[in-house]
Parts: structure tokens; sequence; C-alpha cells
């Protein structure tokens, strides 16, 4: 009997470890990912919308319609990230309302046109989401609370 509880001891233990280091990868992988969005956004989005998102870029004064402050998306959504609208303006399946038609580039495309570079066309579409994702993870980090 003894031996039978040290072995479910040694396997529970087991499980443990087995769960904290794959919990240790998954953490790394998301943080992967989220450092990939924020190469992403200083690569296409700071000039306009500024290195913290507060939409003072050095472009923003030249702009005709000025850049949103995209810090505050998630504090103007009732405490919480908006991940679908702004995935979809990004993506460019969505116009931003307060601009009228599209006024920020369709980041989407540009995505699209960069994956035949890496992936297969049958992969299209899962590269460019993975993109818009890493960057959004990015843009739920840099809110202000």
């Amino acid at each position: 009997m003894s031996l039978k509880r040290g072995a479910i001891r040694a396997m529970v233990l087991f499980l443990i470890v087995l769960l904290g280091c794959l919990n240790t990868a998954i953490s790394q992988e998301l943080q992967d990912a989220i450092d990939a969005g924020k190469t992403e956004y200083m690569r296409s989005c700071a000039l306009c919308h500024g290195d913290k998102g507060k939409g003072n870029g050095i472009y923003a004064s030249k702009l005709v319609i000025k850049p949103a402050n995209i810090a505050l998306l998630q504090k103007g959504n009732n405490g919480v990230f908006p991940t679908r609208e702004i995935f979809q303006v990004i993506e460019g399946t969505d116009d931003i309302k307060l601009h009228g038609p599209k006024a920020m580039p369709v980041w989407g495309d540009r995505f699209d046109h960069e994956s035949l570079l890496y992936v297969d066309d049958r992969f299209t579409r899962t590269f460019v989401r993975g993109r818009i994702f890493e960057l959004l993870l990015y843009l739920e980090e840099i809110q202000v609370q």
C-alpha cells in the first residue's frame, strides 16, 4: 500500500514539475509574441501614434486627421481592450467610424503582400492574422489604466 502511495506521490510531483515547465514555455511564447508586436508597432505605427501610442508620433503634426491616442482604447471601452474592433481596423475590414473612409493605412494588405516572402499561399490568412494578433498583444500591453 505504501509503495502505491509513493508511486502516486511521485506521479503527482512529476505532473506538477511538468506543468511548471509548460507554463514557463507558454509564458516565453507569449512574451516572444508581444516582443514581435512591439517591433511591428515601432516599424509601422509609432511614426504616427508615437512610441507610447499617445498620438504624438513625428508625422502626427503633418496629418490632416490626427492619430488616435491608442493607449486609451481599453479605458474608452469600459476597461476591456476592444480586440475585435482593433483587429478589423488594422486588417482593413472595418472603417474607423469617426474618420469616415479609411484614413489609416490598411496594414492587413501590407502583411498580405509580405506573406508571399515567407509562406505558401495556403497559409497567407493565418500568417496575416498572426502578425495582427502579435500587434494586438503589444497594444494591450501599452494601455493606460
